[in-house]
């Protein structure tokens, strides 16, 4: 696969999973402004946190793809859509995390002509990260940095 063809890959893969998270989001959290409600809500009824809800719910996904690995078939839905709904499962993790634990920013490097171009709103909440590379700023306000 050429490096043209992998990025109409990617970009096609990311399209479909951008649909998936707003079709199917609507429908896990009954119109619930909490997009994490159902990890929630599961994880409250059955009497276990919401990472391990969100374990359970992202096994199932992998352990289709490790049944297709194996034989070479899917039984009730094609491969694509399960490797979309694991790599959306990623995402809703961070955002468990996110709401659970501190979750440490590595700084890695860059090209030395990278220059970090930042959003200009401090309303934005990716204020302060580089469009480019996610490096993140440290600023708080009133210091003179993204915020002034």
């Amino acid at each position: 696969m050429t490096a043209d063809q992998f990025t109409a890959l990617v970009l096609q893969a990311r399209a479909r999973q951008d649909r998936l998270l707003d079709v199917k989001g609507a429908d896990y959290t009954r119109k619930n402004a909490d997009r994490l409600w159902n990890f929630k809500q599961t994880a409250r009824e059955v009497g276990i946190t919401p990472l391990q809800c969100w374990a359970v719910y992202a096994g199932k996904h992998w352990n289709s793809i490790m049944a297709y690995v194996q034989t070479g078939k899917v039984e009730s839905e094609a491969i694509e859509g399960r490797l979309d709904d694991l790599s959306n499962y990623l995402f809703l993790l961070e955002g468990l995390l996110q709401e659970t634990l501190p979750i440490p920013r590595l700084e890695f490097p860059v090209a030395a002509d990278h220059i970090h171009r930042y959003r200009a709103s401090s309303k934005d909440p990716l204020a302060g990260i580089c469009c480019a590379c996610g490096f993140r700023i440290k600023t708080e306000v009133g210091t003179g940095g993204i915020d002034g």
